[in-house]
């Protein structure tokens, strides 16, 4: 079996991450090749070099590999690139599995009919995705069957508990580990952190990750924290970055359009005990068994301060989390899942698609169900975090018009 993986842009981020451990640690006698849309990220490329994986990304070889391919598997988040290439592109005869990295439940994250009824079949990457009801409606419009969930599991990783609760005498260290923007991480988490430091002076967080980081350093210059917050930037081992934390700190925007959640993953894996709010895929993937939920931003401070006060309390979440992201069910089947999603796929006969008259500035709508969420009825603030997001898929698709 020869399967396709076609990505807007080859990098060191989540999706191309998670595409690149299908490739690698993926189901047995099935050969991957990736199509990078967009010219990769050197690092990334050579990473997937390294891995044996070919990543093609001269426009002129993507065709013959569509047409030498089983399957199609496309890593679908609302960016142009990756809809003109399933909507705009004269299509040889081929199977496509459009997989959605994306949570529906995210502004201008869910697909439209027109965009679903140029695939064979759209995959999940966790469980509660498949359940949203617009998102339904639509696969059910475009004639798909139900949403298989492929979990994108991050290598499971494992330290002794106590790494994680060595630190007492030198204060406490919550950190943050992803990317480092407004479109991801909550609008109040420097102002939530301050609180913290409030009640344990004594503590510091750090923020590993790629992103605004001076816009952050001037938050916390304002809110007089500065001297107690560092910003590592891009870290090469997130291992190393999480034995020397005690507390994981992950307060997301509510609309992130975040699913499985890797870097949370891996702070699990480690034993840390994790603060989250209950957003995107991490619905999914935590109880309040093995993390600290909280549904608003006052129980987010008081739980991490709760945490960074009771040792005790930080070991029993932290051991619930081990057990929890060794017992899940779709982190530990992934690979059955997958495989038997490319097998039934298989039974579809290849189609030629032919490419739609969809001009460059109707590309948005076409794909965009922009009906999914009703932006007027959320409460003001919710309607700024919204706008951060829808705002960044916008500016995605004016930038690639101005570019072409």
């Amino acid at each position: 079996m020869n399967v396709l993986h076609v990505i807007r842009r080859v990098t060191n981020g989540g999706a191309s991450l998670g595409m690149l451990r299908q490739c690698i640690d993926g189901p047995e006698g099935v050969c991957q090749k990736v199509v990078s849309l967009c010219e990769p990220d050197l690092k990334a490329l050579s990473r997937f070099v390294s891995a044996n994986v070919e990543v093609i990304w001269k426009r002129e070889d993507i065709p013959s590999a569509v047409l030498a391919s089983d399957i199609v598997q496309v890593e679908w988040w609302n960016n142009p690139e990756v809809n003109a290439f399933l909507v705009q592109t004269d299509l040889p005869p081929c199977r496509i599995q459009m997989h959605a990295r994306g949570h529906f439940s995210a502004p201008w994250m869910c697909p439209t009919v027109s965009l679903l009824s140029r695939v064979d079949l759209c995959s999940v990457t966790t469980p509660s995705a498949a359940k949203n009801p617009t998102f339904a409606r639509a696969c059910k419009q475009a004639a798909l069957p139900y949403p298989p969930c492929i979990f994108s599991a991050a290598p499971l990783l494992s330290l002794p508990l106590e790494t994680s609760q060595s630190k007492m005498k030198f204060g406490i260290t919550f950190g943050y580990l992803g990317t480092v923007e407004p479109i991801k991480m909550h609008s109040a988490a420097m102002k939530m952190a301050a609180e913290i430091l409030k009640a344990i002076p004594t503590a510091r967080f750090r923020f590993a990750g790629e992103g605004s980081l001076d816009y952050y350093r001037e938050e916390c210059q304002a809110l007089g924290i500065a001297n107690q917050v560092e910003f590592d930037g891009f870290v090469d081992s997130p291992a190393s970055f999480l034995s020397e934390l005690d507390i994981f700190f992950y307060p997301l925007n509510p609309f992130t359009y975040a699913t499985s959640e890797k870097a949370l993953q891996e702070a699990m894996g480690m034993g840390l005990p994790c603060v989250v709010f209950p957003y995107g895929g991490i619905q999914d993937l935590v109880t309040p068994h093995c993390a600290a939920i909280a549904s608003i931003e006052s129980d987010f401070v008081a739980a991490c301060i709760a945490l960074g006060l009771d040792a005790d309390r930080r070991a029993k979440i932290a051991a619930a989390a081990v057990q929890r992201i060794h017992t899940f069910a779709y982190i530990s089947d992934w690979r059955t899942h997958l495989y038997n999603t490319w097998t039934d796929l298989m039974g579809h006969k290849k189609s030629t698609r032919n490419a739609l008259s969809v001009a460059d500035s109707d590309l948005f709508t076409h794909c965009t169900n922009t009906s999914a969420i009703n932006r007027d009825a959320l409460e003001p603030a919710l309607q700024a975090d919204f706008d951060r997001v829808a705002a960044f898929v916008e500016e995605g698709y004016a930038e690639w018009i101005e570019t072409k």
